[in-house]
């Protein structure tokens, strides 16, 4: 499990260049939860484009993020 664990990270540090060295100092809460959030964003990026590469995406799915981006606008708009 350990040896498959550091293979994991490995790929992931050779896809997102950033994790090699996450540079976040952590002094409080606040700080831990960025770097997590920072760790948590490469991985969900990374399960997103596994599916992409291997072609299971799935359409409808992708249309509805798309719809959401769209409703969203500018952040002018969102007085």
């Amino acid at each position: 499990v350990r040896v498959k664990s550091e293979h994991a990270m490995g790929y992931l540090k050779g896809r997102f260049c950033s994790l090699r060295g996450l540079r976040q100092q952590i002094d409080n809460s606040i700080d831990h939860e960025r770097a997590l959030a920072w760790v948590k964003a490469c991985l969900v990026i990374h399960t997103l484009i596994s599916f992409i590469e291997s072609g299971e995406e799935d359409w409808e799915f992708v249309d509805e993020l798309v719809q959401e981006g769209n409703r969203g606008g500018p952040a002018e708009e969102h007085d």
